[in-house]
This record gives C-alpha cells, structure tokens and sequence, in this order.
C-alpha cells in the first residue's frame, strides 16, 4: 500500500515515522520502480520544505543505495547530498565515511570515464555519486 500507487501522482505523501518504518520495511520490495522513484522524490521534496524527517530520508536512501537501477541509487546519493549543509561540521568526517560506505564501490565501477556506448542513466548516475567520494 501506497499514497502513490503507480509513482503517478502529483502530490507528497508524509508518512509519521512508525508509519514509514512499518509500511515500508514490510513493503518495500513489493513496490514498483516509478513508485520507488516517487518514495524517494517525496522525501526529498518533505525534507527541502521543512516538514519532512531527514533520519527517515536518510534511511531509504542507504535502502535505495544498493539497488540495480541506476535511477534509484542516483535519486538516493541526490537525497544524501541534500542533507550535507545540515551536518554539523563535527559529524562531517562520520557523515564523508558513511557516503564512502554507501556508493564506494559502486564509484568504483563506475569509474570517471564513460564506457563506450553506456546509457545515459549510468552516466548521469557517475556525475552524481563520483563526485560525493571526494567530500571530507
């Protein structure tokens, strides 16, 4: 169950936290890409306007992290970047380590040149996450 079956809709949905935990915990793998795809724009629009929970953001973005799809793991390091302004500059290194942890590898693969004839969502998902392994 979702307030956006389909990844269709035109609105946010906020969810309270145990909600979230709840729902999505048990229901995540059953969701479909586009509604994937909405879950995370949705929490970066909540968090970008204030109402929304960065921790809970955070969270499906280290889900969404792992992914096949590179649209996904891109939408994630976009919602894991968005949050950098707000970490206070003592927790910044643990905050470097924990992007590290969450794209290293697939920065890795990637690599910084294009492969011939590679789609256009795997290079945009290199200009997004292969720049976060440079932030200290």
């Amino acid at each position: 169950m979702s307030a956006d079956a389909n990844g269709a809709g035109y609105y946010a949905a906020a969810y309270e936290d145990q909600t979230a935990r709840s729902l999505f915990r048990r229901g995540l793998n059953e969701l479909r890409a586009a509604e994937r795809a909405a879950l995370l724009r949705n929490l970066q629009l909540l968090f970008s306007s204030g109402i929304g929970h960065p921790e809970q953001g955070l969270v499906f973005a280290s889900d969404f992290s792992r992914s096949s799809d590179a649209g996904l793991v891109r939408q994630s390091a976009q919602l894991v970047a968005s949050v950098s302004q707000f970490v206070p500059s003592n927790l910044r290194p643990n905050y470097a380590k924990w992007i590290r942890e969450l794209y290293d590898a697939r920065a890795r693969e990637l690599g910084w040149q294009p492969k011939t004839d590679e789609p256009q969502e795997v290079a945009l998902l290199r200009l997004r996450i292969v720049p976060l392994m440079t932030m200290e």
